[in-house]
This record gives structure tokens, sequence and C-alpha cells, in this order.
């Protein structure tokens, strides 16, 4: 294996890519206006000796006996992108790096790379990690793969009569260069741009890059040289077959036109869609889908990949799968974003979705729709089901913003867990995210901001399990109609360090008169105190005397004005600013009687109906820290500010950081109910993970302290009561998991009623 620049046409790397190929990074990491001006937080130059903050790899493309790689420049608090090196990381398995030991190292500034002498035929695993000037690394572990293999070269305007083995002599179709392939292990079809109107079947093993120019005269930039896939209608474009070696499409804009079937259909085989375009289809996007077989099985990667204005979902799953979306753009399809039903896991194995940085917006279904069914299968060893959803941006879709929905019983053999981080839902026409829990899990929703939601609720948790336990941490809930959370049923509910400012009704809701179902702790805020919850730390406040900012929503659009929803608790100023969660823009206005705002230069014409803005009496948007200061309830000591220390804004902004997921409690047994009286009651709490050293457990009752044993046995954590527990009484257990680095940032307590003499 050695390491060189490309010498060939064809060999050439994709160059930089214009902007449409970085919208979705680009709206993630744009000012976000209110967003990263909200204070040190989210600004890298605040930064110290921090690792660089980068994405990994770009772009792969596979040629003969090599690989090319390309990225964008890290981004560092120290080290300029010139001085940056990175460090590559092949593996010949999906997840089987060895980080330390690089396959190649590159010299100062490098942004690509060639590496050469790879056998043909084996696939490789591409990581690409950055490396500031005091040696520190990020940790980022985005795999690209593909397969070095032969290639062939297809160029529409091509001369009849080439055979494609060369750049000079290319073929012209791409079903050419697929028939003359069939045989071989393997291909790389390299193709050039142009308009291809074909219906393709392409076996495993087999690659397709286009983007290239015309002749093969230069480097392959796909937002440049547009490489047209147009669909027939009735058809699909592009089939792939069940297999186990790689398929690859990279670099092609897909046009249904409005008749065309699908573009891309896949069934249980390994597959990379990267920089691709697929538009205008009149049922889905792409479909991945796999048999309920034993073997069945969809697994790769989408990334860079923009699904719009399809009749049906932008992206459709099925089955059996392992896939991971990054930095993809799914918007205004006739129905959901993208939608896994069902996902099928089978016993003793893994089944995952990861979506990053992606962008799902204006859909005319939920935006994005997860249902995990019953596992398949036998055996003793749980079937794992991991979904994770880091840095999204979920926007005026047309129903739920996210909705996932646990539809096997609540005895099944199944590891699940769904870890929703860092993201941002706005404005969608229900909640922000919906669970429907028949099962528990490890079910959490950290760091992530809901705003201007229009449904009853910004989230929504329902389910028909007693035991099923969703955690809220550190999240900003705003501008909702009534509620900010709400439990439905009959689950368990924790929220704890979030931030509510202007909702239209209780912070939280749950039907449940005892107050043992959902706890609301830390939490801070203006707007109506929560119901049916035990509360601990601060309550809500009243902010209506106070000049502060604040979320208002547009009801209505006039032809110089909007009409506002406001909060009891929230006061306008006679003159002032709307400005954009999503930028720096700011539009004055002056305030009319029945919540109108007057709006100057026609800037009426440009909101959108349900839009959520930030009012404020100045141009520039608060700092993060002034916010907090304004919005937050006071300490029960009167000490300041009750918001959690250390609440960052929550976000889409804070993906250049890692989650903190400290540990926690899946479920506890018994759930917190009525429990029965005597001596020798025993708890069970399922945790993420083993502590480190059995904690200290605090059981009361009424408020007096009361004898306890606890044990660990592997992720469990076993209380005992060691005297009797009187009828009637209150029973509180409460402890740290993490007393060496949190103090009590992340207390866990739950409540018990013991019954009373009738039983009851």
């Amino acid at each position: 294996m050695s390491i060189v620049a490309p010498s060939h046409p064809a060999d050439l790397h994709p160059g930089p890519r214009s902007p449409i190929w970085s919208m979705t990074l680009g709206i993630l990491l744009m000012g976000w206006g209110f967003v990263p001006s909200l204070g040190a937080c989210s600004s890298l130059d605040d930064r110290i000796d921090n690792p660089p903050d980068f994405n990994g790899a770009r772009t792969v493309i596979a040629a003969n006996q090599q690989i090319h790689i390309s990225w964008d420049p890290a981004r560092d608090d120290h080290t300029p992108p010139e001085q940056m090196i990175y460090r590559i990381f092949l593996a010949s398995r999906s997840g089987k790096h060895d980080f330390d030991t690089p396959s190649a190292i590159t010299s100062a500034g490098a942004t690509t790379h060639t590496i050469v002498d790879l056998p043909d035929g084996e696939p490789q695993f591409v990581v690409v990690r950055a490396i500031d000037e005091q040696g520190q690394s990020d940790d980022n572990e985005y795999q690209w793969p593909a397969l070095p293999n032969p290639v062939l070269y297809v160029d529409d305007n091509a001369e009849p009569g080439g055979d494609g083995t060369s750049a000079e002599k290319p073929l012209q179709t791409i079903d050419q260069a697929i028939g003359e392939a069939i045989g071989l292990p393997g291909v790389n079809i390299h193709v050039a741009a142009g308009r291809y109107s074909e219906q393709l079947l392409l076996f495993e093993g087999m690659a397709i890059y286009g983007g290239f120019p015309p002749g093969f005269t230069g480097p392959s930039d796909p937002a440049i040289h547009l490489t047209i896939l147009s669909g027939k209608p009735q058809r699909d474009v592009l089939i792939i077959p069940p297999g186990q070696r790689l398929v690859v499409i990279d670099g092609f804009s897909f046009d249904g036109a409005n008749q065309a079937r699908r573009a891309i259909v896949a069934d249980d085989c390994l597959i990379r869609i990267s920089h691709c375009q697929i538009h205008s289809f009149r049922d889905k996007g792409i479909q991945i889908e796999t048999d309920r077989d034993e073997d069945g099985a969809s697994l790769g990667v989408i990334h860079h990949c923009t699904f719009s204005n399809n009749g049906g979902d932008g992206v459709r799953i099925e089955g059996f799968i392992d896939l991971a979306l990054r930095d993809c753009t799914l918007v205004e399809n006739g129905q959901s974003g993208i939608s896994v039903s069902p996902m099928l896991p089978r016993i003793g194995e893994k089944a995952r979705i990861e979506m990053e940085r992606c962008v799902i917006s204006r859909n005319h279904d939920v935006g994005l729709s997860i249902r995990i069914d019953a596992p398949l299968g036998g055996g003793e060893d749980p079937a794992r089901v991991r979904i994770g959803l880091r840095g999204i941006l979920v926007q005026g879709n047309h129903d739920h913003g996210a909705s996932i929905d646990v539809r096997y019983p609540e005895n099944a053999l199944v590891d699940l867990r769904i870890r929703i981080e860092q993201s941002s839902f706005l404005e969608n026409s229900l909640s922000g995210i919906h669970i429907d829990a028949d099962a528990p899990g490890d079910l959490s929703i950290s760091e992530c901001s809901f705003l201007g939601n229009r449904g009853e609720e910004s989230i929504l948790v329902t389910g028909d399990s007693t035991r099923a336990l969703t955690r809220i941490r550190s999240c900003l809930i705003a501008a909702g109609p009534r509620f900010g959370v709400r439990l439905m049923d009959i689950g368990l509910l924790d929220v704890s360090r979030c931030l509510f400012v202007d909702n239209g009704g209780p912070s939280i809701f749950a039907s449940d008169q005892q107050r043992l179902r959902a706890r609301m702790w830390a939490c801070s805020g203006i707007g109506a105190s929560p119901r049916g919850t035990r509360i601990e730390g601060a309550d809500l406040r009243n902010g209506a005397a106070e000049a502060r900012p604040g979320y208002v929503s547009v009801r209505e659009v006039l032809d110089d004005s909007v009409r506002i929803e406001i909060r009891d608790w929230t006061s306008l100023p006679a003159t002032g600013f709307l400005l954009d969660p999503l930028g720096d823009r700011a539009i004055s206005f002056e305030y009319r009687q029945g919540n109108r705002l007057l709006l100057t230069g026609g800037a009426a014409k440009s909101i959108q109906l349900g839009s959520v803005w930030l009012i404020s009496t100045t141009e520039k948007h608060p700092p993060w820290s002034e916010f907090i200061e304004k919005t937050s309830s006071p300490r029960d000591d009167g000490k300041g500010p009750a918001a959690p220390p250390g609440l960052d804004y929550p976000g889409i902004s804070r993906l250049h950081s890692a989650p903190h997921r400290p540990l926690d409690v899946i479920t506890v047994d018994p759930a917190p109910a009525i429990l029965p009286s005597g001596r020798d009651l025993q708890w069970r709490y399922t945790l993420t993970k083993r502590p480190t050293s059995v904690p200290e457990i605090l059981l009361t009752m009424d408020g007096k302290k009361m004898p306890v044993r606890a044990k660990l046995a592997g992720e469990v954590l076993e209380v005992t009561s060691l005297t009797d527990l009187a009828a009637g009484g209150r029973i509180r257990i409460e402890w740290n998991p993490e007393p060496e680095t949190s103090g009590d940032g992340d207390r866990i307590s739950h409540e018990w009623l013991i019954a009373g003499d009738g039983g009851g």
C-alpha cells in the first residue's frame, strides 16, 4: 500500500464542493442567529486546548488498486488549517479500525490523499481524523466504505466504438459498462456529466461515480458537472438485488420528472449512497428493504444526499437494518422525510439507524417516523436496537417532527437504546417528538431545543408500559401552544435541567394525582407550573411585568403586518425586533392592538404562518447568559437565577462537543405506584452502565431516613428496605450515580406510596 498524488484524469479526486453540496452543513453551522450568538458555549474561539472539530472524510472514490479521499479542513481553537495534519485509518470490516495504527499520515494542511497498491476486490472502510499542533485528535468514527477495482469510463458525448477501458475511449451508456462488467468480481464505473435516461440493475461489487467533466479532463464535482439519471414513467431507475459485496452510488442527480416510480430500490445488500440528489419521483425517493428470513439485512451509509419533492417518503426503510445517514437533507416530500416501518430486529444481533447533521423539513407527514416491531428468531441473547439522532434539524413538518413507536411486548428480549441529542425541533404541526413506548429501554432526549411546535405539547410521551422511563435533560422547550412535555399514558417521565419559556400551558403535564410517575428536577423558566408532577428544585415564574426577550408564534400573516400568539406572562414593547431563531435576520416592528405587529419594508411577505420568532428590544441577539438571567426562575435561596449550572444553549449549535451521557436509570421495578406495606421490600434499578462503586442510597418515609441495603449485580442495582414501611407513608429513594464528577447534578429519585389500612 502506498500514498501518491493522482497522475491521470481518471484518478482525479473531487474538487471543492459548491454550496449546494454543503447545504446541510451550512444550515447547521450558519449564524443560527439567536443560537450561536447566545454566548461562549458555541464559539470555537473561546475553547481552549480542545481537540479539533472535524467531520471526517467528505468523499471517497475508488479506482484500480486505489482509493482517493478528500475532506474539508478541520477547525481548531489554536491550530490554523495549514498546520493541521490528518491520520487515515483503513479496515477490511466495518467498525474494526485500529485507531492506534494509522494507514497513512498526511503532510500539514492537506485536504486530499490517494492510497495506492491496494488489492482489488477487498473492501476498505475509511476513517479520517484530524490532529492539531498539540497532538490532540478528534474521535470521529465516520466511515466511508469503498471497493478498489478496475475502472470503466462512460460519457454520453463519446464517439461510438469505445470499450470503456480508458478515459480516451469511454462507453456511451452506464448500462453498457454494467454489461461489460458482468462476470468480473467488481468494477468502478466513472461517469461524465450528461443526462442518462436508463433503467439500471447494479450487481454486488459494482460502484458508479458521477460528476466527472466531459472527457474526464478534471476532478469530479457533481455540483458543477451534473450527472443526471432520468427515470422512465412508472419505472424504477436503479435496482440493487441481494448481495454481500459493497455497492456504491455516488455523485448523481436522480430526476423522476414526477413520472418515474422510485430512484433506487435496494434489497438485502451492503450499500453506500453519497453525494446524490433525488427528486420528483411519483412514489418514494429510495426504498431499502430486507426479507424476513434469517439472512436478510440491509447495511451501509447514506452521506451528503438530498431527497426532495418526492410523492411519497424521501427514504423508506423496512426490515433488519444497520444504516447511518449523515449530512443529508429531506425536504418537501409528499409523506415522511424518512420512514422506517417496520424496523425488524433479530435475537442476538444489532439493528441500528443513526442520523447526524441532517435536515428534515416541510415534509407532508411525520418528518422522521420509526416503528420498531417484535424481534425475529429465538435464543437467549437479546436483540440490540440502537436509534441515534444527533445534530439534526427537524422543522416545519406537517405532523410530528419525529415519531418513534416501540411496538413489541414489554417482556420481549430486546436491549433498546434511543438517544436523541443536540438536535432542534421547530415549528412542526404537531409535537416536536412523539415517543410511544410499549416496552422499556434507554429512552433519552438531551441537549435539544424545541421551539414553536404547534401540537398540544412540544414533547409527547405515550405507551402501554408501566416500566418505560423517558428521560429529558438539558433542553430548551419554548413557544408551544399548551404543554411543554406531556405524559399521556402509564409510563414514567423524568425531566431535569430544562428551561421552559413562553409555553401556553403547564410546563409538564401528567394525569397522576399522586405525582409518582413524573418528576421535574432542577428546571426553570417562565410560564405555568407542572401538573401531576413531582417538583424538586425551582418552579417556574410569571414574567409579564418584565422587559425580557421572549418567544412568539405567527398566527396570521397580513399585507403589512403579522398577528402573533402571546402568552399571559409575556409583555411586548411598543417597538422592537423579531429575531429569526435560524439566522441573523432582524425585522423591526411597531405594536398594534389585537397582538398585531406592523412590520417595515414589506417584510410580512417573507414570513411564514406558524413560524416562531424571538421578541427583543434590540436588533442584536442577546447573549445566552443574558437570556438565562432574564428567563430563569430565581433560586430557592434567592442568590441568582435557578438555571442549572453549566447549561449551554441546547440544539445543533452544540454539535462540536460530545454529549454528556451520565450513568442513568433505564427501568426501576417495581415502578412508582402504590405498594403493599411490610418489611424487606426490594427495588431493582436497571442502569445504562455499571457504577464504579455501590452508590450511597437514601431511603426516606415521609422525610424520615430509613435503614437500607444496596448491592450491585452487573448493571443492576438492588435496593432493600431493612425495616417495616408503615401503611399510608410516602417512600422516596434517591442517590447520586456519579458523585465524584457531578455533585448533585444528576440526582436520581423516585417515590412510592405504601397502601393504607384499607389496601389503597
